[in-house]
């Protein structure tokens, strides 16, 4: 069996302002998203969604 060579990784260095948001989030008590499922039904069952979103693109233009 041949044998892998080993190439060394270099920990990036994070931008600065990462430190910020990450104490900016531990202030607020934000915790990681553990399930994405969780974001589920997010959008009221009675808003038209269709119209929601025209109203966004029109803006957007």
């Amino acid at each position: 069996m041949r044998r892998q060579a080993k190439i060394p990784v270099q920990k990036a260095k994070r931008p600065a302002v990462w430190k910020l948001l990450e104490e900016h989030a531990r202030r607020q008590g934000v915790k990681p998203l553990l399930d994405p499922r969780s974001l589920e039904g997010g959008f009221p069952a009675d808003e038209d969604i269709d119209a929601f979103l025209e109203v966004i693109y029109r803006n957007r233009r």
